[in-house]
């Protein structure tokens, strides 16, 4: 009696022979068995003798075998449950992969392919989602992977004698087999709520990257979420007379052109940004009611310069108001400003515009006024070569106009603009970064500090309320810091105005846009404790507070996360013994290449680590990888595992 001998009620079991690929073996030799009890139990095949058995819990090992440590902030009965188990051989390498009933994964690595003995000194715990995983063996290109079903599905893989996880690009998925026929050869066959989906396998990466033609240059880009939608600003090339601009409107799940408007003559695209304007007109847009009520207070904000040859800057722009009804753009409200509309954010239920050398505030006020077209589009914006239908006329409740607010002047080029609640980061053509303050009690805006190197800005960001992030055209990545954590906490006016360089890193691309956001499906191992401390499962969490993309414009996308103290002084040391113990390529140093440099001045990097250098640890070989740990005095398996941690919780 089966039961009788695994001692509990069975949630699951596996028993796949081991080996690599096609030519496996076709006999198992174990068996594995999971228990509502929260344990996993290994048998021999076929007599079922017990080898070990592991609870999966922080509590005392029984019987056989090991017990693996949860952290303190999960329920055994609940983080505990094995609700899939798999033996299988990755990269010459044996596993038992055990699916929770929250979406963990553990890990065991096998003694031999035979035993069934678990390796406790090799195993992990991860989480790859939130919903319980099952467990599905598969094979690609000759090479076998696993297919974690989930909210979050994943592909697992051995690389370099490892476990590799990557991403999958479909939604939540209730169970995954193998799928091999003519028509559908090395396929998967994918079941979720929506029904059964068969597909195939792409070569495994990081990141799944897709491209959509759009037959023009695409220059800026925004997000609608209440209406699902794309505004893309594009430049169409002309053959003889003047490049033509459009805003174009692609729906966000299929991509499709759903409408274009065209741009006056002489009209470039300038910025775009996607808001929602308070039912007064004065910020803090209504999140109540009917999902069309919602998506009609949200609207989309174009910002445009006319460039004629005479002018060495534009003297003129226009911001544009549109918004998302039937799948088409309607133009509800025209705004002429006296500049070129370089930057544009949201503040306050605002919108809040860099126009040449000042930042402008604009509210929206309701029924119509000055510059207000009632949302039929005229002769400076034009509907000729768009694809679709005239503009409607937008309704009497949705009118309204831009009207300006405040304003702050003394600016070279107000290229660059990000809000973090009541502040303003200002990036400047040459002026390097000013940090403003908005108060809608005086509707004003004033500076507060600013940097007084002379940089020439690529890009701004806000890390928090006291840090921010810049990028200059040398190439050079810096962060500042408020004087003193703030102004109020500075010792005179003279240090409470100035933005303070704290960290340097040279990223080697011209780097025109940050945003706020992450690779990767944010989980519980993001915001745990520190990779270099606390008990064996800790190697598997990482302390990363936020992250930050980056976009070049060689079409590079890159992550800036900001660490703990513990783990970046731990991430600093594998830099550091990476550096000694392998060469640069051709000789040269990494610590030259990273050192911020320009025109002026050249410094060694400061409070920035390079991720790709630490993350070539994982791809040594065993003899490197030992002297890189030996000069951490760490050992190999801890570093590989602190290391992964940061991988998996970046990228």
């Amino acid at each position: 009696d089966v039961d009788d001998d695994v001692g509990g009620d069975v949630s699951c079991c596996d028993c796949s022979p081991l080996g690599d690929g096609a030519g496996g073996s076709r006999t198992a030799a174990t068996c594995a068995v999971g228990l509502w009890s929260g344990e996993v139990v290994t048998l021999t095949m076929p007599g079922l003798v017990l080898i070990s058995r592991t609870e999966l819990s922080d509590e005392s090992p029984v019987g056989v075998g090991g017990a693996l440590p949860v952290r303190e902030d999960e329920s055994p009965t609940q983080s505990s449950v094995p609700r899939a188990v798999l033996f299988v051989s990755l990269h010459e390498s044996h596993y038992l992969l055990v699916g929770l009933g929250d979406g963990g994964l553990v890990t065991f690595a096998l003694s031999d392919a035979t035993s069934g003995k678990l390796d406790f000194k090799e195993s992990t715990r991860m989480t790859l989602g939130t919903k319980p995983i099952t467990l599905r063996a598969f094979v690609s290109k000759a090479t076998n992977h696993v297919f974690a079903a989930s909210d979050r599905p994943t592909v697992i893989y051995g690389n370099n004698a490892k476990l590799a996880y990557s991403n999958v690009n479909v939604g939540a998925t209730r169970l995954a087999c193998a799928f091999n026929a003519v028509g559908f050869p090395d396929s998967l066959a994918l079941v979720t709520d929506a029904g059964l989906t068969i597909g195939g396998v792409d070569a495994i990466q990081k990141l799944h990257v897709r491209c959509v033609s759009l037959g023009e240059q695409p220059r800026r880009i925004a997000h609608q979420v209440t209406t699902q939608t794309f505004v893309v600003l594009t430049q169409k090339e002309a053959r003889t007379g003047r490049d033509a601009h459009f805003v174009k409107l692609l729906d966000a799940r299929t991509f499709e052109v759903l409408d274009s408007f065209a741009l006056g003559a002489d009209e470039n695209d300038g910025a775009v940004v996607s808001l929602s304007f308070g039912p007064d007109g004065q910020g803090g847009g209504s999140n109540n009611g009917s999902k069309k009520s919602q998506s009609q207070g949200h609207y989309y904000v174009v910002g445009t310069a006319f460039t004629v040859p005479e002018e060495v800057e534009p003297s003129r722009g226009r911001l544009l108001v549109f918004r998302v009804a039937n799948h088409k753009l309607v133009l509800v409200s025209e705004k002429a400003v006296k500049g070129a509309v370089y930057a544009l954010s949201a503040l306050d239920g605002k919108v809040l515009a860099g126009i040449n050398s000042k930042v402008q505030l604009f509210k929206w006020v309701m029924g119509g006024g000055e510059g207000d077209w009632g949302g039929i589009s005229g002769s400076i914006g034009g509907t000729q070569g768009t694809r679709g239908t005239a503009r409607l006329p937008a309704p009497a409740e949705l009118a309204g106009s831009l009207i300006g607010e405040c304003s702050h002047h003394g600016h070279i080029v107000a290229l660059y603009v990000a809000v973090k609640d009541n502040l303003i980061v200002v990036g400047d053509l040459m002026k390097s970064v000013s940090l403003l303050r908005y108060s809608s009690e005086e509707s004003s805006i004033t500076e507060i500090a600013r940097d007084f190197n002379p940089n020439w800005m690529t890009s701004v960001a806000v890390l928090d309320r006291d840090a921010f992030l810049g990028a200059e055209n040398s190439f050079n990545l810096f962060t500042l810091r408020r004087n003193g954590g703030g102004d109020e906490h500075a010792t005179s006016d003279e240090d409470a105005s100035r933005l303070d360089v704290v960290g340097e890193f040279h990223s080697g691309e011209f780097i025109n846009r940050f945003r706020a956001g992450s690779l990767v499906a944010k989980t519980r191992e993001s915001s745990a404790g520190g990779v270099t401390r606390g008990t064996s499962d800790a190697s598997s969490q990482t302390a990363v507070r936020n992250t930050t993309l980056f976009g070049t414009v060689n079409g590079v996308i890159g992550v800036i996360a900001q660490l703990t103290k513990h783990d970046f002084a731990f991430a600093l040391a594998v830099e550091a013994a990476m550096n000694k113990v392998v060469g640069g390529i051709g000789g040269m140093s990494h610590a030259a290449w990273r050192s911020f440099h320009n025109e002026h001045q050249t410094r060694p990097c400061s409070s920035f680590v390079d991720g790709d250098l630490v993350e070539r640890f994982l791809d040594l070989k065993e003899a490197k990888a030992g002297e890189v740990a030996r000069e951490m005095k760490m050992t190999v398996r801890d570093v590989t595992r602190a290391v992964e941690a940061l991988q998996r919780a970046t990228h």
